[in-house]
């Protein structure tokens, strides 16, 4: 009987019921192979894409789009997870979701931070427009990984919400108005800023602005957006928006440097 290692390689490619004995090289070479590719179109050793995900589940920030047009037809809950995936794919770390309404009227959210933690291992942070959570929110909030999720609040509620820390939660200021601040803005380059409808825009602070619109990730992939360079993804004129100051609170950056702050040495 002929030795199985005298066959050749592609024999085993037809082969059934019989073991591989080329499948650890061939796997070996087939990554290798990979990462030429890869390197070959600059796609090796590249930093991600975006590191941070801003979500608006509400209408708030998109007052100041064009009175007169629809918005079109709302993200579905499947659309949401897709988001995610897309934006885990580019590199994101956080996802910062913005809630202008009770949380019991958004339940959405709840399958979003989950799904992000347990698929991705993101950190996220709900942005709550007030300080009061209802008994079965708080169920919900709790049955999240306590280590990746932050509840980010405004300072004047962000008082209120201390009794979280002794539940385990985590509690984050989500104002960012101070100069301090300002000096440690990271570019919106690395962020991917969706509203309710589906409209991807190059942050919070221009969230509604048309100019600075990226698209729409209901009909293009959210991938195409943001590496689409002809298209504004950098804020040129902040201080024309500075009277929207507050679309600045809650921005990821900070609130992930703040919560990187707040843990023990």
């Amino acid at each position: 009987m002929v030795s199985s290692v005298s066959k050749s390689k592609t024999y085993w490619d037809h082969s059934s019921g019989e073991k591989d004995p080329f499948s650890v090289p061939k796997s070996v070479f087939r990554n290798l192979a990979d990462c030429a590719h890869r390197f070959e179109n600059g796609e090796n050793g590249n930093p991600p894409a975006i590191k941070y995900l801003w979500i608006y589940v509400t209408e708030e920030g998109l007052e100041r789009k064009r009175a007169a047009e629809d918005s079109g037809p709302r993200l579905s809950d499947e659309d949401w997870l897709n988001i995610i995936d897309e934006a885990c794919s580019l590199g994101a770390e956080w996802m910062i979701i913005y809630v202008g309404a009770r949380l019991s009227e958004c339940p959405e959210v709840w399958r979003m931070c989950d799904w992000a933690q347990q698929e991705y291992e993101m950190r996220v942070g709900l942005h709550l427009s007030g300080n009061c959570l209802r008994a079965s929110e708080l169920e919900y909030l709790f049955k999240l990984d306590s280590e990746r999720t932050y509840v980010v609040a405004d300072e004047a509620d962000a008082a209120a919400l201390e009794t979280l820390r002794e539940r385990g939660v985590n509690v984050c200021v989500a104002n960012v108005r101070k100069p301090a601040d300002a000096k440690r803005c990271e570019s919106p380059e690395v962020m991917a800023c969706v509203g309710i409808d589906g409209e991807l825009f190059t942050c919070g602070l221009v969230l509604g602005v048309e100019e600075y619109q990226l698209g729409n990730v209901q009909g293009e992939p959210l991938q195409k957006l943001i590496k689409d360079q002809s298209l504004r993804h950098a804020v040129s004129d902040i201080p024309a928006y500075r009277g929207h100051d507050h679309n600045c609170d809650g921005c990821p950056p900070h609130i992930a440097r703040r919560a990187a702050e707040s843990l023990p040495e």
